[in-house]
């Protein structure tokens, strides 16, 4: 079986999820795995690879199948924000999760209302249990000026989905590193022990919704920043040049990218473009590119 996306739970219709990720105004005609469970197929095609994955609505609390169960990659867990038990009912299905053992965790809602569930509550769920919440009508929008904005809402589901590893997936150039994707630096969830520290950027980041101070880094932290950067940068380095298996180098890379763009979130505004741009120059000549060919490239001359 194809690797599957669970789409589950209550609140923001799990049918109209499915439908946006597909583009369509209404659902195809749907597979049957047992269970009353219902799977649509999804193409996904992007710079780096192709694959086909099942987006699987499951209608009611089961397991499924024993092949759909073992095929779960993903999970969208939908919630009811603006009611004070949605968090609870969203709780019932984690015994099921927790035995697909999904890579990806993403808990959905339309929006937290204040008369709902506290923001500051879910984020905290969040961290518990491995998620990332995401809001299909988030009330702001990214900061336009930010150098790492965040992309919110269903286009981030898509996102999240598009940086995983599929079982079956095609790589359309082997031998090219995907650093300069779309997807770089944004991917949450290629480890669970990374769950936890993105979503506690994610909650500093929404901290002006909920009035509260955030941590900010030590100056041992700033320190050993520019340290950390250079080792980061000399294995990013390696795994472009490294031979073997393309799926685990391309995993392994994402997985850097993501904790090299959770350091650069505790930079200073001003210190983020400049920490970037080295990082895309030291990845340029990495994957064979000229020095030279991006040498006027400064924040210098913005």
């Amino acid at each position: 079986m194809l690797g599957a996306v669970a789409v589950l739970g209550r609140g923001c219709c799990p049918d109209h999820i499915v439908t946006r990720i597909l583009g369509e105004q209404e659902l195809p005609a749907a597979e049957d795995l047992g269970e009353d469970v219902k799977a649509y197929p999804w193409h996904i095609d992007n710079k780096y690879y192709c694959a086909d994955v099942h987006l699987c609505v499951v209608p009611h609390k089961t397991l499924g199948e024993r092949c759909f169960g073992e095929a779960v990659e993903a999970c969208l867990l939908c919630f009811d924000g603006s009611q004070k038990e949605g968090l609870r009912q969203a709780e019932e299905w984690l015994p099921f999760i927790s035995l697909w053992v999904p890579e990806v965790l993403i808990l959905v809602c339309e929006r937290i209302h204040d008369d709902g569930v506290p923001l500051q509550e879910v984020q905290e769920w969040c961290v518990r249990h491995g998620f990332e919440l995401v809001e299909l009508e988030p009330p702001e929008l990214p900061d336009e000026e930010d150098d790492f904005p965040e992309s919110t809402g269903i286009g981030r589901i898509i996102q999240a989905l598009n940086a995983h590893v599929w079982p079956g997936l095609h790589m359309k150039e082997p031998g090219r590193s995907p650093i300069m994707g779309p997807h770089v630096g944004d991917v949450r969830h290629r480890n669970r022990d990374g769950n936890e520290r993105t979503l506690l950027l994610q909650e500093s980041e929404k901290s002006s919704r909920i009035g509260h101070g955030v941590e900010t880094e030590t100056p041992t932290e700033h320190a050993h920043g520019d340290g950390a950067l250079e080792s980061d940068i000399q294995e990013l380095a390696a795994l472009t040049t490294a031979h073997g298996d393309p799926d685990s180098g391309f995993e392994r890379l994402f997985e850097k990218l993501k904790q090299m763009k959770d350091r650069a979130a505790f930079l200073p505004r001003e210190d983020r473009k400049a920490h970037a741009e080295k990082v895309a120059k030291a990845f340029w000549v990495a994957i064979g590119g000229e020095e030279d060919e991006i040498a006027g490239l400064s924040s210098e001359e913005d």
